[in-house]
């Protein structure tokens, strides 16, 4: 299993996250390390603001992915020249 550690924004760290600076992510709030037999790899945290986060939860997602399968599949309407023939498709779609 690959080895991981964390560094925060106050710049602390378990050993190892040396190559931060170096790789231009010196400015990086939260920065992982991951090592592996690939080699290092840095992944900085991604921020997600507050009024956000609903839309990375697993509820949100799962809804996401079912969505994108029904327009593979090609279960879509329109796209619609104005909110009249929208609203006029919504009213007589199956249910």
């Amino acid at each position: 299993m690959p080895a991981v550690e964390s560094r925060r924004a106050s710049g602390s760290s378990t050993p190892g996250c040396r190559y931060q600076s170096a790789c231009g992510f010196a400015k990086a709030p939260s920065l992982k390390c991951l090592f592996s037999g690939d080699g290092i790899f840095l992944i900085p945290s991604k921020r997600i603001p507050k009024g956000q986060r609903y839309f990375y939860t697993e509820e949100w997602q799962a809804k996401e992915r079912e969505a994108d399968e029904s327009i593979a599949r090609g279960e879509v309407t329109g796209p619609f020249s104005n909110a009249v023939a929208a609203i006029r498709a919504l009213r007589t779609a199956k249910a």
